[in-house]
């Protein structure tokens, strides 16, 4: 189990963004979302749903930087 497993959703969504080195802004434009939107996720200001099987972030955050 990771460490990030233990934290809230808006702070896993920060902690897997940071670790593949993507701006709030850059995260926002890969799934499709304001930076606002994004920075309320991770304050925990906003709840993310869950309609799908896979969050929409899941692919953003999996894809390599170079």
């Amino acid at each position: 189990m990771d460490s990030s497993d233990l934290l809230p959703v808006g702070r896993r969504v920060a902690y897997w963004r940071r670790r593949r080195k993507l701006s709030q802004q850059v995260f926002a434009d890969r799934i499709g979302k304001s930076k606002s939107w994004v920075d309320k996720v991770e304050r925990g200001v906003r709840s993310l749903e869950r309609t799908t099987p896979e969050p929409t972030a899941s692919p953003a955050v999996r894809e390599e930087v170079t």
